[in-house]
């Protein structure tokens, strides 16, 4: 509460920053560039933007309410919940029961602050449950007793890799009274914050036995209280159940609790035609292994898993599987702990296509060992990873959950990166993040250095007197063109980064999910290079093809942007995505691969009332299926 969000104020208020150098400094985010630029999508497409939350009509939910927060992107689920002002993300949680949590800030459900002021605190996200049929089951059986009691679980957590809440800061579970048709004060479950951050989510268990509730129409509520201000005062919640008898606190489930990783070896990402250019083995730019983490949430039994581990090329065809013989990698994970799981492909390497830029779908599932369902949860059973090999080198997933800034005038910042290919450095993309007061007027110089002994040497090319800019955005990335450098550059190690004017700093957006070994990210602020303090990774990316630099009106997006919702679902599945007048189609498969459904797409919509329960593939492609989406979905009316 109470935080001024600009970095002159950076160590007042954020804990670790204490001990370290003030001359770099990490801070919290002012907005959520994530939801920022999905509502951009979203707008583009001419979804309504109530529409985009308000996908169910069903009223009156039955129980059990189960919802661990996987299988979303960004919004809660509308078969659910009535609001959506929290953020649903793999991003800031720290060691989650499963895959995916909801996310209490400052912000409002467009990701910007509820109030512009400097300092504001009151209520903020609010996130409410759809009526529920609390009386009874609705197949005609007695209805639930209070001596009996219903029953309410959820985990929270602090802070994870966001900003902590201060003592004065709470989250709160209130109830809806159908009886007086008032939500009942005081809360029935409040946490206080604590200026310092959780490591584990704390579960809160809760039995209901007041008559009032037992009613039709009955309802629970979270909600925090903070700074209105930013991208702080951080909670999180997962695995929200609430049940009818038989009372049994133990959770039948084994997830994976984060997301997928890329299998470049250091790389979120690099150009395909330096990766296939064979000028360096393509399994020395392969990683050994990929260690995927999971979690038995079982309070009681261990659990033996089977793990496959599959990759698709951009068509949508199998090129790898581990495990998929059925019976074969078998692992046990035992109860309440977690596994750290090696996914081995000692011998795998992306194919050589004829193209320029391609994407490859990882796929990650945990089953029963006979194949199949494992638990009473698949949602959280598979991740995907988009292998991206399109125009420029990376080692971010995309997504900032801080921002970076050098606090001295004339510090410079250099990335370090390998270039496997002879090429042309045509772009370089700067994620900057909005904190505060806007840094819009702040001048940079944007360098490339050559290596000198192991840290930044000798400048090559720069371009002067540059800005960091909010706008002609990509995912939050921002392309500068890079003319003065049109000399080809021989493999190597170089480093690029920029020099600013003043001693305000940039902002440049931090990857707090990705660790980058510090001897990759360099500053300068006196004499000599200092290797930087903080664990993560700096969002710049070296661009070495002309292919995008922006989007163009009429140029469709890579269907890696697309998104569907709800995830299960009952009755309509919508696709957010701008289809720009062009022909569509979608098939869906069932567990046999069989087409169960399929045409052309119309209004951004597939009609699934007529399609049995169960789990399915839906792939989405152009007419000449060049460009294709592929991803599970479950069907449950």
């Amino acid at each position: 509460m109470n935080k001024i969000i600009y970095p002159l104020l950076v160590l007042a208020f954020f804990r670790f920053n204490a001990s370290l150098a003030q001359d770099e400094s990490l801070v919290p985010l002012r907005n959520n560039p994530t939801l920022i630029n999905e509502w951009k999508r979203i707008n583009s497409a001419g979804v309504h933007q109530n529409d985009r939350i308000q996908s169910s009509t069903n009223d009156t939910l039955l129980l059990p309410f189960i919802d661990d927060f996987s299988g979303q992107y960004m919004f809660p689920r509308p078969d659910l919940w009535k609001d959506s002002a929290v953020f649903i993300n793999a991003d800031f949680p720290i060691n989650p029961p499963t895959i995916g949590v909801a996310t209490f800030d400052g912000l409002n459900r467009f990701g910007n602050p509820y109030v512009a002021q400097l300092t504001s605190d009151g209520w903020c996200d609010t996130l409410t449950s759809k009526p529920i049929n609390a009386y009874d089951d609705g197949q005609g059986n007695p209805p639930y007793d209070p001596a009996s009691g219903l029953f309410l679980s959820f985990f929270y957590e602090r802070k994870g890799l966001g900003d902590a809440p201060e003592a004065a800061d709470q989250l709160i579970l209130e109830f809806f009274n159908p009886v007086s048709n008032m939500w009942v004060s005081p809360p029935l479950w409040s946490a206080n914050g604590t200026g310092v951050g959780d490591a584990t989510f704390t579960r809160v268990q809760i039995t209901i036995n007041n008559p009032d509730y037992f009613h039709k129409g009955f309802r629970f509520r979270f909600r925090n209280y903070g700074s209105r201000t930013g991208n702080i005062d951080h909670w999180h919640i997962d695995y929200v159940t609430l049940k009818a008898p038989p009372n049994d606190p133990n959770i039948n489930d084994v997830a994976y609790v984060t997301p997928g990783h890329s299998l470049l070896n250091g790389m979120t990402a690099m150009p395909y035609t330096h990766y296939t250019s064979g000028t360096v083995s393509q399994s020395f730019l392969m990683a050994n292994t990929l260690t995927c983490k999971m979690f038995n949430n079982n309070n009681t039994f261990d659990k033996i898993c089977r793990f496959v581990d599959q990759v698709y090329d951009p068509a949508g065809s199998q090129i790898f599987c581990n495990g998929c013989p059925v019976g074969s990698n078998n692992f046990q994970v035992n109860h309440q702990n977690s596994l750290n799981y090696i996914f081995p492909f000692d011998t795998f390497e992306y194919p050589s296509l004829p193209q320029t830029t391609a994407a490859f779908d990882v796929v990650n599932n945990i089953e029963s060992t006979s194949g199949g369902q494992l638990d009473d949860n698949a949602n959280n059973d598979t991740i995907h990873y988009l292998q991206k090999f399109y125009n420029y080198y990376s080692y971010d997933d995309g997504t900032a959950e801080l921002g970076y800034n050098l606090n001295v005038a004339g510090a410079q910042l250099a990335l370090k990166f390998q270039l496997y290919k002879a090429d042309v450095l045509h772009a370089v993309q700067f994620y900057f993040t909005q904190i505060g007061p806007s840094v819009s007027g702040q001048l940079f110089n944007i360098i490339l250095w050559n290596d000198s002994g192991g840290e930044p040497g000798t400048v090559l090319c720069q371009k002067l007197n540059q800005i960091p800019s909010y706008s002609n955005i990509i995912d939050g990335f921002v392309t500068y063109n890079f003319p003065t450098c049109s000399t080809t550059l021989a493999p190597g190690i170089y480093y690029i980064g920029f020099i600013q004017a003043g001693s305000t700093g940039l902002n440049l957006g931090f990857d707090a999910n990705i660790v980058t070994p510090p001897s990759l990210k360099y500053y300068k602020t006196t004499g000599s290079w200092t290797q930087s303090s903080f664990a993560g990774s700096w969002m710049i990316r070296p661009v070495f093809s002309p292919y995008p630099f922006n989007v163009g009106e009429k140029e469709i997006d890579p269907l890696n942007t697309l998104s569907i919702y709800p995830n299960p679902a009952s009755r309509i599945i919508y696709i957010n995505y701008d289809f720009k007048g062009k022909p569509f189609y979608y098939e869906l498969y069932d567990a046999s691969g069989r087409i169960v459904a399929g045409s052309k797409l119309l209004n951004n919509t597939i009609d699934v009332q007529n399609i049995s329960g169960g789990f399915y593939v839906l792939r989405i492609a152009d007419d000449e299926k060049k460009n294709i989406f592929q991803q599970k979905v479950i069907i449950h009316h």
